[in-house]
């Protein structure tokens, strides 16, 4: 049996994203790889948001809910997440973004298989309704810090790094 199932740490920033929060963690949920704890934090949402994310976290122990005390912003608030991150990995998803459900299990495989401690993916794109555009924006296997000067093809939601 293989022994390398990670605790990973799926960081979400959240401010008024009642319209999409529900796939986004519903995405988290779906995944096939199942060892992880989501941080959402709450940075002063204005909507519908707060009783969203508690009614998940009610549901599901491996939901964790923050809230900041004045809206901070989405790096801001990324970073508090990393500080009460448990997880030797993190993974980044923002509230208005979802997962496929083999997101983390097919990362999990890389990262055992290249010893790889950042590892990153293409993306496919939605509109407010659902509907998938064509397409798949698709990134190199690898790219250079110079290369990404140049271009960032690194979709934050797409991330998965060591966290030391």
């Amino acid at each position: 049996m293989d022994v390398f199932f990670p605790l990973v740490s799926i960081i979400m920033p959240a401010y008024n994203a009642g319209k999409y929060i529900s796939d986004s963690i519903a995405s988290v949920i779906s995944q096939t790889y199942q060892n992880w704890e989501l941080i959402i934090i709450n940075d002063y949402s204005k909507d519908n948001t707060p009783k969203i994310i508690e009614n998940y976290a009610n549901a599901d122990s491996r939901i964790k809910v923050f809230s900041n005390s004045k809206n901070v912003g989405v790096s801001e608030t990324r970073n508090k997440g990393i500080e009460l991150a448990t997880g030797n990995w993190i993974a980044f998803l923002d509230s208005d973004d979802m997962w496929h459900p083999q997101k983390l299990e097919k990362q999990i495989e890389k990262i055992k298989s290249n010893s790889a401690d950042f590892i990153f993916t293409g993306a496919s794109y939605v509109n407010e309704k659902g509907e998938a555009y064509s397409g798949v924006f698709c990134v190199p296997e690898k790219i250079s810090f110079n290369e990404l000067l140049f271009q960032n093809v690194i979709s934050c939601s797409s991330v998965l790094l060591n966290k030391n």
